[in-house]
């Protein structure tokens, strides 16, 4: 079997899980892997990686079925990525653009021009589950949706309180209400707002001898924080805070319509125990469907609704249909 030839751009975290979960996916494997970091500034047990500078990625372009950028900063994206959308098919994994319209049109237009393909911000949320949302929006047009995420960490949020001086960490999570979830699947939540059935939960490790409360009202005080949700402000140790971060992930989608007193129910729900390893198998996931769509002549840039699932699965169209259908 010929294996599809993948490359990684930006080994952090998320580039770290997709070699850690390769042994799952027998159709892809890694060529190479393109750092800022030098080879030496690894672990022992990475350095027999082939890990080559980022900034020789075009040198190796010709071995490369397709790039996982997995670079996620605001200074990487999204400059880097209309450089390598001239060279490649690419997997993107920033899912937040600010204004993903106009960079999907600015990379639309460059992969054209020479022939490449790129899936624009792949990841869960957005991502998965706007699949979803569509599909049940489809199924049930009268219905309303309601979106719950648990345990989602904000970066901007969390970098925001971490600047406030006698802070030493802090993290904020998207947390969804209990309450408000049974409300609803009992067709009781057509009054709901945002900020009843979703709540952004603040922990902050604070320096020695700070005063608690000076940080409470400084954070109240903050233009625009946590202004849609209520406010949940909680001081913890640095080990408590290390085992938040190890916490599951979660999302539930709910799709409700009341018809002559009946109620009609999309429910979906995804719990992530190893976010970063779901993150690396949906990232290989798009980049065999990137692939596969390239070699039928496909360019340009997609989003995830663009992609067929059938593309993303390592079985081929026959045995999908033998399996499933």
């Amino acid at each position: 079997m010929q294996k599809i030839r993948l490359a990684i751009a930006g080994f952090d975290q998320v580039g770290q899980a997709i070699m850690e979960v390769m042994d799952q996916h027998q159709d892809l494997i890694i060529q190479h892997i393109f750092s800022r970091q030098s080879k030496q500034d690894f672990p022992q047990a990475l350095q027999s990686l082939p890990i080559h500078p980022m900034e020789q990625a075009l040198h190796f372009k010709e071995s490369i079925d397709v790039l996982l950028v997995c670079r996620g900063s605001t200074e990487d994206n999204p400059d880097n990525l209309t450089e390598y959308a001239a060279h490649f098919n690419l997997v993107d994994t920033y899912n937040f653009y600010a204004k993903p319209a106009l960079l999907l049109k600015s990379i639309d237009s460059i992969s054209q021009v020479h022939h490449k393909l790129a899936v624009i911000g792949v990841g869960w949320n957005p991502g998965i589950y706007t699949i979803n949302q569509l599909l049940a929006e489809a199924v049930m047009p009268q219905a309303t949706n309601y979106r719950f995420i648990e345990n989602e960490w904000s970066q901007k949020m969390s970098e925001t309180l971490a600047g406030i001086e006698g802070v030493a960490q802090a993290s904020v999570y998207i947390k969804a209400s209990p309450q408000s979830i049974q409300a609803i699947l009992k067709g009781e939540g057509a009054d709901l707002r945002f900020s009843d059935y979703q709540e952004r939960v603040a922990y902050l490790v604070l320096e020695e001898g700070v005063n608690p409360d000076r940080i409470h009202d400084q954070v109240q005080a903050l233009p625009n924080y946590l202004s849609q949700v209520e406010r949940n402000i909680n001081f913890v140790s640095s080990d408590q805070m290390t085992k938040l971060s190890k916490e599951a992930k979660a999302g539930r989608l709910i799709r409700t319509l009341s018809d002559n007193q009946e109620l009609t129910t999309y429910d979906l729900s995804l719990s992530f125990n190893h976010p970063r390893f779901n993150q690396a198998h949906l990232l290989l996931a798009y980049a065999r469907a990137v692939y596969r769509l390239a070699s039928e002549g496909k360019s340009g840039a997609l989003t995830q609704l663009d992609v067929p699932v059938s593309y993303l699965s390592k079985h081929s169209r026959q045995e999908l249909l033998n399996q499933y259908l």
